[in-house]
């Protein structure tokens, strides 16, 4: 294929010769429209039925973590609700290029932009993971590696986030004329579904070293989240499960405990759900895979990682399983009071 061969010609000529013709619903568009948007109906009212739980249901022993569960669960929120509804991408995996049919393409919203706000929330939503780590870090008392300092404190969270609106701007630079490079893409998706020709393609790249340094920048990304995130977890973990405070009754002890594997389970649930779609996503970049319905499913699977963390929160805190247990029946809540420690029940957050 020489790059005189207009798109065009290639639709008409090659494509037709030698690409099998497929109508299975699973690799269209639609599917994947109708499905991400459809979403929106259950999600949204979820969404914002759990963001009403932490601010109005969260105990008065949970203060200290309200604003930070609130702060991850918005992020995530944001994330599902701009893959569902806002950008709803077609990935063309395993090239760096995918099509947006979401309502910021209907309002006229460039590609590029929909690009580093979808980065941005992504590397938001790990920030405020870990902002919740290190809130439940800096709460245990004897923790000897426990930041007193505010300002410490507010410079740390100011980076992490600082990082998360900067790292997908380095994306960006030098991006490929788009014409030209749909017509390059086809060097390495011979057989695209037929619906790459009619719908328009984003690249970010069409360069073969890209995915070495993508891979190398979300190394260095992924890297430094997860040495913060380790750090805080693995010293949560000694101090509320390895080795026991003299100065802490042993009900609060219990309480800060089953509180922390609240969070590991909210945490875990979802990113275990993730996981075959990130083992499907590094197959297809390192091999050169493509399979359109596998495509469509793993962008399903990324929309709904925001529904599987917004169950995960709901249900790994007692507070917040009774409420959405209310709901669901329509019984009248009663308003939660101040919760004693002193008395036999060990926790009010996981039973």
């Amino acid at each position: 294929m020489t790059s005189k061969l207009s798109l065009e010609t290639y639709y008409r000529t090659n494509y037709y010769s030698i690409c099998p013709k497929s109508k299975n619903i699973l690799n269209s568009s639609e599917f994947v429209v109708y499905a991400l948007q459809s979403s929106a109906i259950y999600s949204v009212p979820l969404f914002i039925l759990a963001g009403y739980c932490v601010l109005k249901k969260t105990p008065k022993s949970m203060d200290s973590m309200k604003w930070a569960y609130f702060n991850m669960h918005f992020w995530i929120s944001c994330q599902s609700l701009m893959i569902s509804t806002l950008m709803t991408p077609i990935s063309w995996l395993p090239t760096a290029s995918s099509s947006m049919l979401g309502l910021f393409s209907l309002a006229g919203v460039p590609h590029t932009v929909q690009f580093y706000a979808a980065g941005m929330v992504g590397c938001l939503s790990m920030s405020a993971m870990i902002s919740l780590f290190e809130n439940r870090h800096n709460v245990i008392q004897n923790n000897r590696f426990r930041i007193s300092k505010r300002p410490i404190r507010l410079l740390i969270v100011g980076i992490n986030y600082l990082f998360a609106v900067v790292y997908p701007i380095p994306f960006l630079f030098g991006l490929p004329d788009q014409d030209s490079a749909k017509l390059s893409i086809l060097q390495t998706i011979s057989c695209p579904s037929e619906e790459f020709f009619q719908l328009p393609v984003f690249t970010i790249s069409i360069n073969p070293e890209f995915k070495t340094y993508a891979a190398i920048s979300m190394f260095i990304c992924t890297a430094f989240m997860m040495f913060q995130l380790n750090f805080y977890a693995s010293t949560c973990i000694y101090y509320l499960v390895l080795s026991r405070s003299k100065s802490s009754s042993k009900v609060t002890s219990d309480r800060q405990r089953k509180f922390f594997y609240g969070i590991l389970i909210q945490i875990s649930i979802p990113y275990l759900f993730m996981l075959p779609a990130i083992f499907y996503t590094c197959y297809s970049i390192f091999r050169n895979y493509y399979n359109q319905d596998l495509n469509n499913f793993l962008i399903l699977f990324a929309n709904f990682y925001g529904t599987v963390a917004t169950f995960a929160l709901l249900f790994s805190h007692t507070p917040y399983r009774d409420f959405f247990r209310k709901v669901i029946r329509w019984e009248k809540t009663k308003p939660i009071g101040k919760i004693s420690i002193s008395g036999n029940r060990p926790s009010v957050f996981i039973k």
